[in-house]
């Protein structure tokens, strides 16, 4: 057991690391990802597959797994997968100046992601295992949202520099524009060297080690477990619907609605800006009522926003902040409560088994649907569907036009339907303490003072001065 004085250090040093690598995480992927992909010649398949190789990589925890099991090595697996990970972006830098076939770079980046997603799924694999033992149990909810709090808030400054630097270069350099990538991508990956200092300070707890087993038998324990099946379930099905179009919000503002870098940076603001806000809330929420609670009501939004997409066109796209606030609130209470659950309901015993497989399959599922995405969106380029209602008067036919589809709308409707259907399959999931859905959306709303308060975020995002504030309702456990 650790001392209360280094558990202290550790949760400190932990928010360290969290900020230093939310920089690199900022500045090598979204929408500076995609553009560098884009600016290399790539096509939306091969969008789809830069997307799908993170959760592909997934598969190297259960060899984390096997290691941790017989080493209990948390700490040196987690800091060295890291390094590596981190270190492999470095060969980005070369990708503008390498002679060789059109088409060609889009396929060495792919590669270079793909080793790098694999030394990262074994590091993520560790840390978890490793933060679970050392995070108290009594106040997991409110440490996490702090430590997210805080890398939303470094976040949302990187990406902003990051947009107006890639928008300069643009413009000075539009030829060489995979060279202002490749400088931006070199930036991120320093950041991230840094952060393994305070990570390989941190203080680690003492596994728990039990009697060898086969590795087979160990595998099919979460398999066993009936809730932990369910969560495996719903985390799968959550995974494919959003990752079938999440990537394409950003092909689709920058090709087809035609923004600047700048632009889309500022737009993803409001989404790190309402998740900044909100995470406190939420992680006194899932102090008190549990995480599945805030999953469900956090689901339902995000399920709304990806239809909204279809009403965002070129000089109408008003609506895409909207979207961005809703999305912020929604995601940071599904992301916060989501890492809480799995590490509630899976057991103390083989606890990095449990999760490197619920990562692997998750991450399966997350990596098939942009794949998915990608194909069904060139299939879609050039279909169009008109929903409108029509009336005839003595013959005389009026058409009043309600709804057009086409290429990306399809993907995005998919994905709103998918996503609503997958709610459904957390209600059989149990949670000890959790409580009813609707004494959360209540408190929710006592606290965001229903519509007044909530134009009231707006404005604290935008930095007005508000005429009335309400005080937080006393939400947090006795502990």
């Amino acid at each position: 057991m650790l001392s209360a004085a280094d558990t202290k250090r550790g949760l400190r040093l932990g928010f360290y690391d969290g900020m230093c690598s939310v920089v690199m995480g900022t500045l090598t992927s979204g929408v500076f990802l995609t553009g560098f992909a884009l600016a290399l010649g790539a096509t939306e398949l091969q969008i789809g597959i830069l997307a799908a190789l993170p959760p592909f990589a997934n598969l190297a925890q259960l060899l984390a797994a096997y290691l941790l099991e017989r080493s209990g090595r948390r700490k040196w697996l987690c800091v060295g997968g890291a390094a590596l990970s981190r270190g492999l972006w470095l060969l980005t830098v070369a990708l503008p100046f390498a002679v060789i076939g059109p088409g060609k770079p889009v396929w060495v980046l792919s590669a270079i992601i793909g080793g790098s997603s694999v030394f990262f799924a074994m590091s993520s694999t560790a840390w978890q295992s490793w933060m679970r033992d050392l995070v108290p149990g009594s106040m997991r909810g409110r440490y996490f949202a702090r430590r997210t709090q805080l890398q939303a808030a470094v976040g949302i400054a990187a990406s902003l520099a990051a947009g107006w630097f890639i928008d300069y270069w643009k413009a000075e350099y539009p030829r060489n524009l995979t060279m202002g990538f490749a400088l931006l991508f070199t930036v991120g990956v320093l950041f991230g060297l840094l952060g393994l200092l305070p990570l390989g300070l941190t203080p680690e707890p003492p596994a728990h080690l039990s009697a060898r087993q086969p590795f087979w038998r160990l595998l099919s324990l979460p398999f066993r477990d009936r809730n932990f099946r369910r969560l495996m379930a719903y985390a799968m099905a959550w995974a494919f619907s959003t990752a079938l179009a999440s990537t394409f919000f950003i092909v689709y503002m920058l090709n087809d609605i035609r923004l600047d870098y700048a632009q889309v940076v500022i737009f993803s603001f409001f989404d790190q800006g309402m998740n900044l806000l909100s995470l406190g809330l939420w992680g006194r929420l899932t102090d008190r009522y549990g995480n599945k609670p805030v999953i469900l009501f956090g689901g339902l939004l995000a399920s709304t926003t990806a239809f909204c997409w279809i009403f965002a066109a070129p000089g109408h796209y008003a609506i895409i902040p909207i979207i961005y606030l809703i999305n912020g609130f929604a995601f940071a209470g599904i992301g916060l409560a989501s890492g809480n659950i799995l590490l509630k309901v899976s057991p103390n015993e083989h606890n990095a088994v449990y999760i490197s497989v619920y990562s692997v399959l998750v991450g399966f599922a997350g990596a098939l649907a942009p794949i998915l995405g990608g194909y069904l969106a060139q299939s879609f380029e050039g279909r169009e569907l008109w929903i409108s209602f029509s009336y005839s008067d003595y013959g005389r036919l009026s058409v009043l036009p309600v709804l057009k589809l086409r290429h990306f709308h399809f993907l995005f409707l998919l994905s709103s339907l998918c996503r609503f259907l997958s709610n459904s399959l957390l209600v059989a999931v149990r949670e000890e303490g959790e409580a009813p859905v609707h004494e959360l959306v209540r408190a929710s709303l006592r606290t965001l003072g229903t519509v007044a308060s909530a134009r009231n975020l707006v404005t604290r995002l935008v930095r007005k001065p508000q005429r009335h504030r309400e005080a937080l309702p006393e939400q947090t456990p006795k502990e």
